[in-house]
């Protein structure tokens, strides 16, 4: 008997691991490489593109950018494992009878024993047996994806062309196809709020507050974490393809999210400088209508009512305050205590 038999979600749940882990080593790359922009010449035409002469530094970069990559190409792989086993796990046997494990017949052996289906075969079992196909120009991509990884991994690079945005890129698009639009950004707000307690002290940290049907961590240095990962991908990256994985727009003017601000403030070493700001300012009006009376915000995902008046400060042109409390959302950099804070609409 075949034992330990995987389901569609336990190869999910494998698949975004891979993804988690490559974004987690690509956005680090950015990070650094933004905080150190002044020793690393950037190209002001061409938005996350290091000049070349920068060779020293894409080549010790080199390791990790080429295992992300092979990380996206498992999670890939795993993704259309995972819609497969939904119809029948067992569609992913790919090898005769005679050729099973020895003694299959006569004792349990595990799923893992058995040789599966060869990655280049995956699409089309795929939309022989899964009710949606993959789309139109799936093949074409994968396939660019998996030749780019053959080519790394199976010989010395010399050109360094595999780049820190490249591997974003390919986990926003990787989620996209296999998870639908713009849900990169609530996946990872759960996957650091819930799923991995990285530091021993945040288990007994944590205390929850809602915005929507989804929690958040009240865990400042979580929260800190996810805005400066996301605006750092957001700044580096084509105002086209922003729109396209996070429904946001980055010519937008942006105002500061009061909800964000009351669990970051709490942290002891806390202080609102141009980073905070950075980090900070991520909400947007929901249309460009001077009527507007709504924000929302890409990071913590509420929806606040705002009010379009003039803000009562000398020299703030404003006219974005927040109606429940009244404080401005362009200057206002610290809450009171004791000023309550709306609930997403």
């Amino acid at each position: 008997m075949i034992v330990d038999i995987p389901s569609g979600d336990d190869f999910r749940v494998a698949a975004y691991d891979f993804l988690d882990l490559a974004w987690d080593n690509a956005t680090q790359l950015l990070i650094d490489r933004v905080e150190t922009a002044e020793s690393i010449l950037i190209d002001k035409d061409l938005e996350g593109t290091v000049l070349k002469g920068d060779d020293e530094y894409w080549r010790s970069a080199m390791p990790l950018l080429s295992s992300s990559l092979a990380l996206v190409q498992q999670a890939i792989e795993f993704c259309l494992k995972g819609k497969i086993a939904d119809v029948s796990p067992f569609l992913l046997i790919n090898d005769k009878p005679q050729n099973w494990p020895s003694k299959c017949s006569t004792e349990d052996i595990p799923f893992s024993r058995y040789r599966t289906l060869d990655a280049q075969d995956l699409p089309r079992v795929h939309d022989t047996v899964a009710p949606i196909r993959l789309p139109t120009n799936f093949s074409k991509w994968y396939e660019d994806v998996r030749t780019r990884r053959n080519r790394i991994m199976h010989s010395v690079q010399k050109s360094f062309e595999l780049r820190d945005m490249d591997i974003i890129q390919a986990v926003l698009e990787t989620n996209e196809i296999f998870s639908g639009s713009q849900t990169w950004l609530n996946h990872r707000r759960e996957y650091l709020t819930e799923r991995i307690p990285r530091r021993i002290n945040e288990k007994f940290m944590s205390d929850f507050s809602f915005v929507g049907e989804k929690p958040i961590s009240r865990s400042s240095h979580v929260l800190r974490e996810l805005q400066y990962e996301t605006m750092t991908v957001i700044e580096m990256m084509e105002p086209s393809l922003v729109l396209r994985f996070f429904n946001f727009p980055k010519k937008q003017r942006r105002y500061l999210c009061l909800h964000c601000l009351s669990i970051r403030q709490n942290d002891y070493f806390f202080e609102y400088k141009n980073l905070e700001e950075f980090c900070l300012n991520t909400a947007v009006l929901v249309d460009k209508k001077p009527t507007c009376d709504r924000v929302n915000c890409i990071i913590c995902g509420g929806t606040y009512r705002v009010n379009r008046q003039d803000c009562n400060e000398q020299e703030c042109q404003s006219n974005v305050i927040d109606s429940h409390n009244g404080l401005c959302l362009i200057h206002d950099t610290y809450i009171e205590e004791d000023v309550s804070i709306q609930s997403s609409l």
